[in-house]
């Protein structure tokens, strides 16, 4: 079966021109992982350590043929490549302390907590490419933008809990807990 060409001659912009003239393509990779540790110190009193990471690399590359130009302002077709890297770390260090002496039953929790993260993007543009074949900003002859930036941000903050019960009754009887930022 041969498909006719579409019409161009319509009161409004033809979207089956752009959804046959346009592509917009990403590709992620993302590594979620953690590892924990855990020990008893000594009777009723351990330790927990806890790392994590979550790493973010993404690209997404968009490119209109010459068939939309009149709606994208582009000249003979263009290109826009975004990269984004984002690397985000944290771990979390906490003492336990749990214990019941008869009809008492008490936990204790202090500990620190860590995160940081560092954020990279990185966009470039063009527009005027010899054919709607070549779809990569390196065929562009005119690169017409760009940006880059960076972020970053970390938090530290110390933690405290603590619990109790009696005659292993719920909800506990007494409970306290807070959270400080550095």
């Amino acid at each position: 079966m041969k498909r006719g060409n579409l019409n161009t001659n319509t009161v409004y912009f033809n979207g089956l021109i752009a959804k046959e003239n346009t592509a917009f393509t990403t590709t992620v990779f993302r590594n979620i992982s953690n590892a924990y540790a855990s020990i008893e110190l000594v009777p009723h009193l351990t330790f927990r350590t806890e790392a994590a990471a979550d790493i973010l690399t993404q690209n997404e590359d968009r490119f209109s043929g010459r068939a939309v130009d009149s709606q994208t302002g582009y000249i003979n077709g263009g290109s826009e490549s975004r990269w984004v890297n984002v690397q985000n770390y944290s771990t979390n260090n906490f003492f336990t302390y749990a214990n019941t002496l008869g009809k008492h039953n008490m936990e204790i929790v202090a500990g620190m907590s860590y995160q940081i993260s560092t954020e990279d993007v990185t966009r470039v543009e063009g527009q005027t490419f010899p054919l709607d074949a070549f779809r990569k900003i390196t065929s562009a002859s005119t690169i017409i933008g760009g940006t880059s930036q960076a972020n970053d941000f970390s938090f530290l903050s110390y933690f405290a809990r603590a619990n109790y019960k009696f005659s292993d009754k719920y909800p506990p009887l007494s409970e306290w807990q807070d959270r400080w930022l550095v």
